[in-house]
């Protein structure tokens, strides 16, 4: 076993037994068990830690470094379900490649990526157990800015980021992350903590605390708990909105609406005057594209929010493609990027209609 890896393990081990001090004189019962999470393109070896009664409960994803599901991961997992967390811990990397060069780790990156939002994904689905809305996640060293990245899709509500030994924050800290996010960072004198505190935390956009740091972590996650702006809010298009999802998709997405008109108008680009259909298919693409700022602006009935607010993005993504064909008068990408709309709604009408 390396030097490194043995003192991840001795860190880890330290931060639950800083947690079970923490902890009541008897904890609640838990259960515990080795699950497989299967998704679309991704297979993926688990264990799910949960209070044994209960529905509803926050959750939290384990992402650690070494992704073998044994020793302190598991012990950590248990230990969040003693404090009303549903626990999911992850073997995201079986083929161990986050060790491997930085060349291998790039090839492979999409792959550990695919993997951690599928885990996170089967968690939020784990309805009545999961509030699908409350999800979070922790990661090691290697796997921290997958946890940062997790937050940018939308998946997660808060996240921590744990540096076991290297006093440093992580690299390439985005300004504005897009979840409140807690660096717990090893190795480091109390003078050096305050000062990454006072060099990190300046934004408000994160904190910092140092590890061994269990207990500010649960303070961190329970904040999370109750916290409704934890999912990262999306302001309105105005205080006095008042049209509804159900609005948008009669008015814009149906084949009435203005999606379909876009169709006619690319039908008869070819005709005498394109001009004219070039000029009203950009307008109703652009139209398209705006919709979505609507959509991010409601909240489903059905399903989680970060996970609307997902759906909406990519469907975001495929109008700004259309757009841009239309503009660039591109008629068979144009009507290839309008075939694929649909295939956004499908997914999204599964999880939200």
């Amino acid at each position: 076993m390396s030097l490194r890896l043995r003192r991840r393990q001795i860190l880890l081990s330290l931060l639950i037994c800083a947690a079970g001090s923490a902890s009541a004189q008897k904890p609640p019962a838990v259960s515990a068990s080795f699950v497989k999470v299967q998704a679309t393109g991704a297979a993926v070896s688990g264990y799910l830690a949960k209070p044994a009664a209960g529905s509803g409960l926050p959750a939290v994803l384990l992402a650690p470094a070494s992704s073998d599901l044994k020793g302190a991961v598991l012990e950590a997992a248990r230990d969040l379900a003693s404090h009303g967390f549903v626990a999911l811990a992850v073997d995201y990397d079986p083929e161990h490649v986050s060790q491997e060069s930085d060349l291998v780790q790039s090839v492979a990156a999409e792959q550990l990526s695919l993997r951690l939002t599928a885990a996170a994904d089967w968690l939020a689905r784990q309805r009545p157990l999961v509030d699908p809305q409350r999800i979070n996640a922790i990661g090691w060293d290697e796997a921290s800015p997958r946890i940062l990245k997790l937050a940018q899709q939308g998946q997660i509500h808060v996240g921590v980021m744990i540096e076991s030994e290297r006093c440093a924050a992580p690299e390439n800290l985005p300004a504005a992350p897009a979840a409140p996010m807690l660096l717990a960072i090893g190795g480091c004198t109390p003078e050096q903590v305050q000062e990454l505190k006072a060099s990190v935390e300046a934004g408000g956009a994160y904190r910092v605390a140092s590890a061994p740091a269990w207990s500010e972590i649960y303070k961190f996650l329970n904040e999370a708990v109750v916290r409704d702006t934890a999912v990262p809010a999306m302001p309105p298009a105005s205080s006095t909105l008042v049209v509804t999802i159900r609005d948008i998709m009669r008015v814009i997405n149906s084949d009435d609406g203005v999606r379909g008109k876009l169709a006619r108008l690319l039908a008869g680009s070819a005709s005498a005057g394109a001009e004219v259909q070039w000029d009203q298919a950009r307008s109703h693409a652009a139209v398209l594209v705006e919709s979505c700022d609507w959509l991010l602006a409601l909240r489903p009935a059905k399903g989680s929010l970060a996970g609307w607010r997902r759906h909406v993005t990519e469907y975001r993504t495929a109008t700004q493609t259309l757009l841009k064909a239309v503009e660039r008068r591109d008629l068979p990408d144009a009507e290839q990027a309008l075939g694929r709309l649909p295939q956004s709604c499908g997914s999204c009408h599964a999880d939200h209609r």
